[in-house]
């Protein structure tokens, strides 16, 4: 019964489904035990900051001349233009496999689920405390390139096998590499 409820707000409502990797709690404070450090690797979007209107109408029209966005938005926020584009599906595509391609052997030993934007993956950890998850976390994400926002404790990521409706076309998570491996 639970498993038709999640798929039913997923699918039919558009909520996500998510998890918290590490043990003990909701909140950063209640967790109490390490399952893994995770990194979540963002290449749908992409932000730019401009002056004024016209020269952020002029890059908009730059982007869009490229066909790899599904979405082109400029806002003015706190005096400035800020263009905010969203990849399609077939750029991100081609984004992942590069990614992947240039990270192989350093992501050999990781659990990879692909989402929507990108990736997240996860170094399973044997006897890790909680005084030394933010070094190494910060380390990880520094070096994949990952999302600096990404990082806390009991930070929320996506399960496996649901829609990520995050932007206008959805998708589904699925692991694409799996390891026992843990560090």
């Amino acid at each position: 019964k639970s498993r038709y409820f999640i798929n039913t707000y997923n699918k039919k409502h558009g909520f996500g489904v998510f998890f918290i990797t590490n043990i003990g709690g909701t909140k950063n404070k209640d967790i109490t035990e390490i399952r893994a450090w995770f990194v979540d690797v963002d290449f749908a979007k992409i932000q730019e900051v401009f002056e004024s209107e016209e020269e952020a109408a002029r890059r908009g029209f730059q982007l869009e001349q490229t066909g790899e966005f599904i979405s082109i938005k400029v806002e003015l926020e706190k005096g400035k233009y800020i263009l905010r584009a969203v990849y399609n599906q077939k750029t991100l595509q081609k984004k992942k496999q590069a990614y992947l391609l240039d990270h192989k052997e350093r992501l050999n030993n990781a659990v990879i689920l692909e989402v929507y934007a990108g990736f997240h993956i996860y170094f399973l950890a044997r006897e890790a405390t909680i005084n030394n998850w933010t070094k190494i976390e910060n380390a990880l994400i520094e070096k994949f390139n990952g999302d600096v926002q990404v990082k806390k404790l009991a930070n929320l990521m996506r399960v496996n096998g649901f829609l990520h409706q995050k932007y206008d076309d959805s998708f589904e998570t699925k692991v694409i590499q799996w390891s026992d491996k843990a560090f």
